[in-house]
């Protein structure tokens, strides 16, 4: 797996804030059930955002490069097979490149298409 991949986190704002003050992010609920932090790839972050996340929702988009993290990231085969990033830690603000705070378009969709490539 190519160790230099833009990775993305998708967060609430109220998960932003809480990183934000903490310096790091554990993860959701449904991260910290799981054991591990989801991320989604380039390839799979629209497909994420459109079965996660409903319009009207504000939600923090961050990119971080996988070079950045330590063995604890594992890509794991998830939804339709496809390789995602694992990350069992927590993040640290050090790990990301850049935010975006996204809102959902007129047709309840998050489109990332100027974002995704952005961070090569």
């Amino acid at each position: 797996m190519n160790r230099n991949k833009t990775i993305f986190k998708i967060l609430t704002q109220d998960e932003w804030v809480d990183f934000q003050r903490k310096g790091e992010f554990e993860g959701s609920e449904l991260d910290q059930a799981d054991g591990f932090i989801h991320m989604s790839a380039e390839t799979e972050l629209q497909g994420t955002l459109d079965k996660y996340y409903t319009p009207g929702e504000f939600i923090i988009l961050l990119a971080m490069k996988s070079d950045k993290f330590d063995t604890r990231l594992k890509w794991e085969e998830s939804r339709d097979g496809a390789m995602f990033p694992h990350f069992y830690g927590a993040l640290n603000l050090s790990h990301v490149r850049w935010r975006r705070q996204l809102r959902a378009d007129d047709e309840g969709r998050f489109d990332v298409s100027d974002f995704v490539g952005e961070v090569k």
